[in-house]
């Protein structure tokens, strides 16, 4: 009888990194392969201050280094991007699973589920072909969108509405520090605002600098008569986008 062979599978955020520590609710990321053999469950598990999500550097090897690269975007807001490639280690997360080949070839279904904050999940269902002559699998999934969530810790200015706007594996967007890879000027944040007679507004907001967390701000009239906020974000870079709809 034939041997089960393994298939690593590596869930990566359009232009950020794997979906590991710092991705949201990430217990909650589920991943399955279906074939004519069943349906094999794929494990996903992240170890708290073990799992990493990718090692970020200009160096590129062929056979482990993932093909999507990381754009870093000058802060003036235009020019050429600076190129990063994103590279697992042993500590990095990945999915698991081993399974059963058929005879001939046959193209099998992984489907991945991603929690997000709206309750919402992003599900995916990529094609994966199995090859009989094939001795073990890498599998790369883009995963699409930007992470915004709803600010309940972080103090803004009386007035103020704010949401934090983040790569979908959870990764920030900040100036000066040895982990901003992605440029606040590379992102455009506006939120469309519902007041309680009805009316609406549309307001711009701006990356909060003296947070320097993710955070974007904008000063708003009639802050108390708010009835709902739809927030909406984009990467200018890559196309990538996000929203977040927060009720009062």
């Amino acid at each position: 009888m034939k041997a089960p062979v393994p298939i690593y599978i590596y869930l990566q955020a359009l232009g950020g990194k794997f979906l590991g520590p710092n991705a949201f609710d990430n217990s909650g990321i589920r991943l399955s392969l279906q074939y004519s053999m069943g349906t094999v469950p794929v494990e996903y598990l992240v170890t708290p201050n073990v799992t990493d999500d990718g090692v970020i550097s200009s160096a590129f090897t062929n056979g482990s280094t993932s093909f999507l690269p990381i754009l870093t975007m000058p802060e003036s807001g235009s020019g050429s991007p600076a190129v990063n490639y994103l590279t697992p280690d042993t500590n990095t997360v990945v999915g698991k699973t081993s399974v059963f080949l058929p005879n001939v070839n046959e193209t099998a279904t992984l489907t991945v589920d991603i929690p997000t904050p709206s309750g919402k999940a992003i599900v995916l269902n990529v094609p994966v072909l199995l090859n009989p002559q094939q001795v073990n699998y890498k599998v790369t999934v883009v995963v699409p969108g930007l992470l915004l969530t709803p600010n309940t810790n972080t103090l803004v200015p009386p007035d103020t509405i704010s949401v934090f706007v983040a790569m979908m594996c959870g990764c920030k967007v900040t100036i000066g520090k040895t982990t901003s890879f992605w440029t606040y000027t590379d992102f455009n944040v506006s939120a469309r605002i519902t007041y309680k007679d009805g009316t609406e507004a549309q307001v711009n907001l701006s990356f909060d600098q003296s947070v320097n967390l993710s955070l974007f701000t904008a000063a708003v009239e009639n802050f108390d008569n708010i009835s709902r906020i739809n927030f909406a974000a984009q990467q200018k870079s890559t196309g990538n986008y996000g929203a977040l709809l927060q009720q009062f």
